[in-house]
């Protein structure tokens, strides 16, 4: 009699407010596990369109919208299901403990990545990589805690661009990217577009623009400003293979979310911006150990600062160097694989629910407590 192949169900929130971050890193584990023989199915908290998207990649999706509680749809998914699933993570901002009470009842372990919320006693696996959330797990938890940019999921072209050497050298004209996430919901972009005719380094600009990018009326008139004029564009709309193109810049301006540590990863020297105040702390941090430059909350930065910025970082070449090489040390797009083992140890035997250290990453793993 064959066995049943065991099930993984991904509890993710992704929307114009948040970004699609959770999106993105929860489709790239969920084609791995599906590699691994398990079944994945997701449980959406945000709009149709996005669970449209997720079906295209073949994966079954149930979605419920903002307004209805995280509790209440947790509870009618479970008690709608024919056989429970074996693992059941987290990828969301806030999960109230109520929730993960709700779902340990039905005896079903949970793996919670990058939470915010104070209820992480009740989850038998924390996984924070981004410094933002270092602070929300206490140690006395009694769960596995991994903390540090190296559990990070990142797409696994991550890894391979890691792995080859970067070559950073001066230029007849500089390749720059500029992307703040998927959606960009404070127009960070038109920053960078006013900043574009300061900055002194003959640049060829390289824009991409995410699959919920929420300003293209905006957009429309200063793309036909940019049309034949002196400022070299080139427009990336939607694209997902974005890796080997980030691989292959001289420097990038982008978000602190998910995008920073895919730069750091192949080592382009990036200036930072904070999208929200939780993701200042990951710009704050990196910057301080060398592995980017942080600019500031998405408020507080102007068009000026990013092209003074941003010819400096051009005309020092040792400098983009030494930022290379110090983050891809911080993030080395191996992420992907140690939290999948995570879980496959999950489904194989559940691990018992003591405070333990995994790899000493119950030691804040670069973070102070």
């Amino acid at each position: 009699m064959l066995m049943p192949r065991p099930r993984v169900t991904i509890h993710l929130h992704a929307s114009e407010q948040i970004g699609t971050g959770h999106l993105f890193r929860m489709l790239w584990l969920a084609r791995r596990l599906r590699q691994q023989g398990v079944t994945v199915e997701m449980l959406l908290r945000g709009k149709a369109a996005v669970a449209a998207s997720i079906r295209r990649w073949g994966i079954a999706v149930q979605a419920y919208p903002d307004a209805v509680p995280m509790r209440q749809a947790v509870t009618r998914y479970l008690l709608g299901l024919r056989r429970r699933p074996s693992v059941w993570v987290n990828d969301c901002l806030t999960v109230p403990r109520t929730v993960n009470v709700a779902i340990q009842r039905h005896r079903i372990p949970i793996v919670t990545l990058d939470d915010l919320a104070r209820g992480l006693s009740s989850e038998d696996c924390v996984v924070n990589a981004q410094p933002s959330f270092w602070h929300t797990v206490r140690l006395t938890t009694p769960a596995q805690v991994c903390q540090g940019p190296r559990y990070k999921v990142l797409h696994p072209a991550v890894q391979q661009y890691h792995d080859r050497p970067k070559r950073l050298a001066r230029r007849r004209r500089y390749h720059v990217a500029v992307t703040f996430g998927g959606t960009d919901q404070h127009g960070l972009l038109f920053e960078v577009l006013r900043a574009m005719r300061r900055v002194q380094h003959p640049v060829q600009w390289h824009l991409f623009l995410g699959p919920m990018f929420a300003h293209r009326r905006r957009l429309g008139a200063w793309r036909r400003r940019l049309a034949g004029g002196a400022v070299r564009v080139r427009w990336h709309d939607g694209s997902w293979n974005v890796i080997p193109l980030f691989a292959r810049m001289d420097a990038a301006i982008c978000s602190c979310g998910l995008t920073i540590f895919e730069m750091m990863g192949v080592g382009t020297p990036a200036l930072a911006v904070a999208n929200a105040p939780h993701e200042a702390h990951n710009g704050r941090y990196f910057a301080s150990e060398g592995g980017c430059q942080f600019l500031g909350l998405h408020r507080r930065v102007t068009a000026r600062a990013i092209a003074d910025a941003l010819d400096d970082l051009l005309e020092d070449g040792a400098r983009r160097a030494a930022m290379s090489r110090r983050g891809k040390a911080l993030v080395d797009g191996r992420g992907l694989e140690r939290v999948t083992e995570l879980i496959m140890e999950r489904l194989s035997a559940p691990a018992p629910r003591c405070a333990r250290a995994r790899n000493g990453a119950a030691h804040l793993v670069g973070a102070s407590t």
